[in-house]
Order: structure tokens, then C-alpha cells, then sequence
């Protein structure tokens, strides 16, 4: 994604993006990276905003994208916690679907139908055979 223009102004009145707007008059100037970060990781403006607290209204991009390297590891460390446990119960899910028939409906109906599309999506290579096979029943109206 390309960093949004800034708008034109006058000698009068100081440059203004939307994303900043609300930080004004907290940060004057700010470099594209920064902007750059925020327009593309809205999660880590409370962040930034203690940067900008603790660096006098002007942390620098070298010192915010310090800051974002430890925001992504903290989210990295979360997902390598989480992800033999999502394995776990998507292989129990799969169990239970190759188990017989009332397994199968009861993971169609009970499991399945509990998840949004974008979840199914998002889980769809993470599923088992036998489920997989009941997703695409569902989706063809079976």
C-alpha cells in the first residue's frame, strides 16, 4: 500500500493527514514511515501514542519501527501459543466427523455452522479430511 498524499496547504496552516488530525498539536512533523506504520497498523497507535509521550511529541521512525518489531513479536509469540492448541481441536473436529454419520451431522450443524465464511476460509487448510469434505457439502447446499 503507497502512503497517502499529503494535502496541500499554505505557509499559514500546518500540513494535515486524517491519520494525524487527532494527534495534533502533539506531532508537528512526522516521517512517512510513520505514517506509513499507522495507516497500515491502526492496532499499534496506543503504541505510538506512548512513543510520542515518552520522546517529546517526535519519536523518529527508526524509534517507532523499534517499537513495532516488538508489537509483531509479541503477536508472533501468541500465535506460536495458540497454534498446536487450534491443531488439537480441528483434529478432534475431524475425529468426530469420520466417526459415522451422526459424527458428521453433528459437526456440520454444531461446529461448522457456528463459523462465519471468512472463518471457514481462514481455517480451510487447517481441516482434516472429513471435514473438509463436510465444508464443501454445505457449500453446494448438501
Amino acid at each position: 500500500m503507497s502512503p497517502r498524499p499529503l494535502p496541500s496547504h499554505t505557509d499559514d496552516e500546518p500540513p494535515s493527514t486524517p491519520v494525524f488530525d487527532e494527534l495534533e498539536p502533539v506531532v508537528d512533523v512526522l516521517e512517512p514511515v510513520v505514517d506509513i506504520v499507522l495507516e497500515s497498523v491502526p492496532e499499534f497507535r496506543p503504541d505510538f501514542l506512548a512513543l510520542v509521550e515518552a520522546f517529546d511529541d517526535d519519536p523518529g521512525g527508526a524509534v517507532v519501527l523499534t517499537e513495532l518489531a516488538g508489537f509483531v513479536a509479541e503477536r508472533l509469540e501468541a500465535i506460536e501459543v495458540h497454534v498446536p492448541s487450534l491443531h488439537r481441536a480441528l483434529a478432534a473436529v475431524d475425529a468426530v466427523a469420520r466417526r459415522d454419520e451422526p459424527g458428521s451431522e453433528l459437526v456440520a450443524y454444531a461446529f461448522l455452522d457456528s463459523l462465519s465464511p471468512d472463518e471457514l476460509r481462514s481455517l480451510a487448510p487447517w481441516f482434516g479430511d472429513a471435514t473438509r469434505a463436510l465444508v464443501e457439502r454445505l457449500e453446494l447446499g448438501g
